[in-house]
Order: structure tokens, then C-alpha cells, then sequence
């Protein structure tokens, strides 16, 4: 009982930490959080063409 409490318990903090970007007010799994981000620095110019390349690379605002 108490492996598979332990596997469960693992899985879900590797879950969670997928989903963790390195800047709070973010969620998303897609593509890596500072690599997407650097990306649509780079290609947009406004805020919310910053939001939409975000979202289509899998990561949205709180």
C-alpha cells in the first residue's frame, strides 16, 4: 500500500511541475515556457499578440 502511495504521490508532482513556468501567472504543458516565450517576444509587438502566440504555443494567463 504504502508504493503505491508513493507512485501516486511522484506522478502527480511530475505533473505539476510540467505545467510550472518560471514566471508566476502562467499555466500551460506545450511547449517549454522560456523557449515559447523568447518566440513571441521576438515575433509580436503589442500585449495581446504576445497573449495569442502564448496561447498557441500552450501557455495561457491566469
Amino acid at each position: 500500500m504504502r508504493v503505491v502511495c508513493f507512485i501516486t504521490v511522484s506522478a502527480l508532482a511530475f505533473v505539476l511541475i510540467g505545467c510550472a513556468a518560471s514566471e508566476p501567472g502562467w499555466t500551460g504543458s506545450g511547449e517549454p515556457f522560456d523557449g515559447a516565450k523568447a518566440a513571441c517576444e521576438a515575433s509580436t509587438t503589442t500585449n495581446a499578440g504576445f497573449e495569442a502566440c502564448m496561447l498557441e504555443k500552450g501557455w495561457r494567463r491566469l
